[in-house]
């Protein structure tokens, strides 16, 4: 529901803050989720925009959600 760091399972209900050295943090109180990503974006310049290029966070948001996601199916059809 959210443009740029927000992963496309994020429900509307949650919210975020990013800092400038790249740190990230997200609370999605739908799926009683915090999710908090430490980085040094300006490592070992501030023109390293490997960070935004790979778009890492929201990849890795997007993967919590999806295991998440794995996780409930499995416990709902008896783990199997």
């Amino acid at each position: 529901p959210y443009a740029g760091n927000a992963a496309r399972s994020a429900t509307p209900q949650s919210y975020w803050h990013s800092g400038f050295t790249g740190t990230f943090t997200w609370v999605d109180p739908a799926h009683n989720l915090v999710y908090v990503f430490l980085s040094n974006r300006v490592y070992p310049t501030r023109n390293n925009a490997k960070l935004s290029e790979l778009n890492t966070r929201t990849a890795i948001q997007q993967a919590v959600y999806e295991v998440m996601e794995k996780t409930a199916t499995a416990v709902g059809s008896g783990g199997r």
